[in-house]
């Protein structure tokens, strides 16, 4: 009788590669888990960027193409750069940086903490956006970035002509 109805069991081996199996099966799952964790962040981080320059570009598209005072002095014509509230005309922008990033009163963005701005002016050939000009040729390329742990991470680029209305917008 004990050799007809033996008990099956289990053996050692079987128990060893079936625990292989699972950690394989769970490290992958945790690995998983992880990267789409990271992702997720990543993705919220340059959806923070991009708001903070498109508030940052929209500021700066609502000011005068040139000085209204007549100045043909491209950059700060004796704004002071603390804030931004006495800009008056795109250009007074060129070389700005907002580490953290801050209303035009100087007042801390909300949720924009671990972010820094920075915004490039510059005049360009209106026959290649591309190309920087020394003097203002009736098209100035507006750039604004965002960085985080120092690495930009969100950019617009937006040309503004002489008759105000933005020639081309968007990321580059």
């Amino acid at each position: 009788m004990s050799t007809a109805r033996q008990a099956r069991g289990i053996s050692l081996v079987e128990t060893v590669i079936s625990m292989i199996i699972v950690g394989v099966m769970l490290s992958a799952a945790l690995t998983a888990a992880g990267t789409a964790r990271t992702q997720g962040v990543s993705v919220a981080h340059h959806t923070q960027a991009m708001l903070l320059a498109e508030q940052l570009m929209s500021e700066i598209q609502s000011r005068a193409y040139e000085d209204p005072d007549g100045s043909p002095v491209l950059g700060r014509e004796g704004e002071d750069g603390a804030t931004r509230s006495a800009f008056d005309d795109v250009d007074d922008y060129d070389g700005w940086i907002g580490e953290p990033p801050v209303d035009a009163d100087g007042s801390i963005v909300n949720g924009g903490e671990s972010y820094a701005r920075f915004v490039e002016v510059d005049p360009v050939d209106p026959s290649a956006l591309g190309t920087t000009r020394g003097s203002d040729s009736g098209v100035k390329r507006i750039r604004v970035g965002v960085s985080l742990g120092g690495r930009v991470i969100a950019e617009l680029v937006a040309y503004r002509t002489t008759d105000g209305v933005p020639a081309l917008s968007g990321d580059e």
